[in-house]
């Protein structure tokens, strides 16, 4: 898998680098969840803690500049990136070539930082790390001739976030049935449908979002009272989910205590 930054700006800064990646990685298998820490050129076996099943992980960086916007790629086995979370990141001086360090950088975010050296002020601004699959070049005309007789096999997509495919169930939740969205906190910069599946699966507890990915594209956003995805243009959260007339019939809520009759006592409280 590929890591292309998109729309990175880089004030003063020669080369960059991600000298620690933390991802959110799925199981092939169960499709279960996990954090990982990975480091450039080290192999890192992984097992999943549900079905147990075996895999790898190997990340080699590449050193981003004006002309390059590849960061780097991932090799996996058996796992699946789910998510990108705020990771480490080494800024080379553009004036002294001096090599700094920004730790847990925050995508969509402007960072800044003076050279350790020259004191010049170096400006970061990562707008998100996109994953492209890689492309295998095939030599051989028979294997390709081969590949393409053989029938192909339905592969179970597996859930993750990527722009524009769905997320799973369009972003809603156990406890938000009719949220489209999820959000973005900025205390770990890992993305769950609500807070309380925030503080279900974290240890630590969670400050107040002001990004959201929309649950019909996965397009990231920035957090707005009218929840409306800037992509696809459809309604992620309801105006107001006490309001009957948008109410489904089906809800119970839509005619509780309609013709709910008020005791004498209740009718002089009100009175007075």
């Amino acid at each position: 898998i590929n890591l292309i930054c998109q729309n990175n700006t880089m004030d003063n800064i020669g080369l960059l680098e991600c000298v620690l990646l933390r991802l959110v990685v799925a199981c092939m298998r169960c499709a279960r969840n996990q954090d990982i820490t990975l480091v450039s050129k080290k192999l890192v076996p992984l097992e999943c803690p549900e079905c147990h099943l075996q895999g790898s992980l190997e990340y080699h960086d590449e050193p981003l500049h004006v002309q390059s916007k590849k960061a780097g790629y991932v090799d996996l086995n058996g796992f699946h990136i789910f998510d990108v979370a705020p990771s480490n990141w080494a800024l080379h001086c553009f004036e002294c070539s001096e090599k700094n360090f920004l730790e847990s950088v925050v995508f969509d975010r402007t960072t800044e930082k003076h050279c350790s050296e020259c004191h010049k002020k170096m400006s970061l601004h990562l707008q998100r790390l996109e994953l492209i699959k890689k492309k295998r070049a095939i030599t051989n005309d028979k294997a390709q001739e081969v590949a393409s007789q053989k029938k192909k096999k339905k592969v179970a997509k597996i859930p993750g976030i990527n722009p524009g495919d769905q997320l799973p169930n369009k972003g809603a939740c156990k406890h938000y049935s009719h949220s489209h969205r999820w959000l973005r906190f900025p205390c770990c910069g890992k993305a769950f449908p609500c807070d309380e599946c925030h503080d279900e699966e974290s240890d630590h507890e969670c400050k107040w979002a002001n990004r959201m990915i929309c649950g019909y594209c996965a397009t990231e956003q920035k957090c707005t009272s009218v929840a409306v995805c800037v992509a696809c243009n459809k309604t992620l959260a309801g105006s107001n989910p006490h309001n009957r007339e948008l109410m489904s019939k089906k809800d119970n809520r839509k005619y509780a205590g309609l013709y709910k009759t008020q005791s004498r006592k209740a009718r002089a409280k009100e009175h007075k």
